[in-house]
């Protein structure tokens, strides 16, 4: 918001989560855990094996613990004990709250740790079934993020860290390699969004206005990761009152919140401890990631892999190998939690070198990603935008004389090609500049360890295992007949086309 204070867009925010909280939260949803649980089948069987162990290592400690023996005096147990001890409460109390942040962040921990122990012995992590990551709570808490635009305090933050590396609180997040992120006046010491796998909000009451006030505040921080990180395809959260957890999924036009989690009870622990555990031991793409765009730490810059495909007449499609592009350059930033989450990069074929980053003579090309909603068969999909553009570029760009022909043709050099050295045929110099000029692009395709070929990036694939009932009325969070339009707040969508979002380039 131009022209406002941080105070003024951090009240804009919540006005408006409080808003999406009634319009698109889908609450005690079955499956959510599910969601983050790894592809691969044997991956999930060793998941699932080590978060039994895990339940049953921390059960014993607690025991201990409770029993106030010798050996669980010095156990992880003392330090997140009160945590689970809490007595339900409907009383709001900062101070209280405040005092559950170390608690919550010694048990991540201990599971962490627990995981960590898991791999005793291993230097390396080459196998597919093991653990990809440790999520680890931030040191710092109830703090503002070094990239907002606005006043909000995260509670908790949570980072990916190297399953070999220290387990604690990890101190600080840095953005240094961001371009156009790390300011001057910025204490190291901050964390920053662009870092952040996610963000846990942190209440001790447990009355139902204050999960709702929880969840409109998770709302307004997960906006802030979509604005900043831009390989975001959608994002997780954590809900935590007094000692009830809930996980929520978030995507381009739903939140599913899973069912409450009772770290009171040793059926609660388990439970969350398994979708812990399956944060570690996913693919990247469950966590929400793009593997088809990457960070590149030491060029400064993001590679985007663009696909390319060709078109019979009869609908039929072949995928090509993507064009690869570089850019440190955004146009559009994902500003809002819930649309399209357009996001817009100045960018070359070109790849960059160590020491000669990007500049913007250096751009000829402009990518476009987004999520629209789109018709399982493309040639009913009368909004593809990538079709218009190929058609444009068909129609304004004839076909080459024949050898031997008397016509010449205008060619001219296309500052929008692949590369530099690319020549384009124009039927006349008048055409030039009127439209973009297709180069690469359509439905984006994301390998999975349960199929032989990648399967398009569709809010459906996503929600594969959460009923249909559900995934047909997730903007709503309630049913709503199929093919009835419906509104929701300002948003309007068809509950029929919610399932079959598209994400286009």
């Amino acid at each position: 918001m131009r022209g406002s204070t941080p105070a003024e867009v951090t009240k804009g925010r919540k006005d408006d989560a409080r808003q999406s909280v009634e319009s698109f939260l889908s609450r005690d949803v079955d499956g959510v855990i599910d969601l983050a649980a790894p592809e691969n089948k044997k991956a999930k069987h060793k998941a699932d094996s080590v978060a039994k162990k895990i339940a049953s290592t921390l059960e014993k400690r607690i025991s201990d613990g409770k029993r106030k023996s010798k050996v669980a005096n010095n156990d992880d147990y003392q330090k997140f004990a009160s945590w689970l001890n809490m007595k339900p409460s409907q009383k709001i109390d900062t101070q209280k709250e405040r005092a559950m942040y170390a608690p919550i962040s010694a048990f991540v921990c201990s599971v962490g740790r627990l995981i960590q122990e898991s791999h005793s012995g291993q230097t390396r992590l080459s196998s597919s079934i093991s653990a990809k990551r440790l999520l680890i709570p931030s040191e710092r808490t109830d703090t503002n993020c070094g990239d907002a635009d606005d006043d909000s305090r995260i509670d908790i933050g949570i980072a990916a860290k190297e399953v070999l590396g220290p387990v604690k609180p990890d101190k600080h997040s840095l953005a240094s390699d961001d371009v156009g992120t790390q300011t001057d006046g910025v204490k190291a010491s901050q964390i920053w969004y662009k870092d952040l796998f996610a963000v846990i909000e942190v209440k001790c009451s447990e009355a139902e206005a204050e999960f709702n006030n929880a969840y409109a505040q998770l709302f307004m921080y997960t906006r802030n990761i979509y604005a900043t990180q831009h390989n975001r395809r959608y994002a997780w959260g954590l809900v935590i009152c007094g000692t009830k957890v809930v996980a929520c999924k978030f995507g381009p036009n739903y939140v599913l919140a899973s069912k409450r989690m009772d770290v009171a009870s040793a059926e609660g622990r388990s439970r969350f401890i398994q979708f812990l555990v399956y944060w570690s031991y996913c693919e990247d793409h469950r966590l929400g990631y793009d593997p088809t765009m990457r960070r590149i730490g030491g060029l400064r810059c993001w590679e985007i892999k663009v696909p390319t495909y060709t078109e019979d007449g009869n609908d039929n499609i072949t995928h090509q190998m993507p064009k690869i592009y570089y850019s440190n350059h955004m146009v559009t930033v994902s500003e809002r939690l819930f649309g399209r989450h357009t996001r817009c990069f100045l960018a070359t074929p070109n790849k960059p070198s160590i020491g000669k980053e990007l500049e913007y003579k250096d751009y000829s090309i402009f990518i476009k990603d987004a999520w629209p909603e789109a018709d399982m068969v493309r040639k009913k999909d009368h909004r593809d935008e990538v079709r218009h553009l190929r058609t444009i570029r068909e129609k304004l760009e004839p076909k080459m004389p024949e050898p031997g022909s008397n016509s010449e043709p205008h060619v001219v050099s296309d500052t929008t090609a692949e590369n530099n050295d690319r020549m384009v045929v124009e039927e006349s110099p008048s055409a030039r500049g009127m439209y973009p000029r297709y180069e690469a692009g359509g439905r984006v395709l994301i390998e999975h360890a349960d199929s032989d070929e990648p399967m398009e990036d569709t809010t459906k694939q996503i929600l594969a295992q959460i009923p249909d009932k559900i995934s047909a009325a997730i903007e709503l969070g309630k049913a709503s007949p199929k093919g009835k339009k419906v509104k929701s707040g300002k948003q309007y969508a068809e509950a029929d086309k919610l399932e079959q979002m598209r994400h286009f380039r």
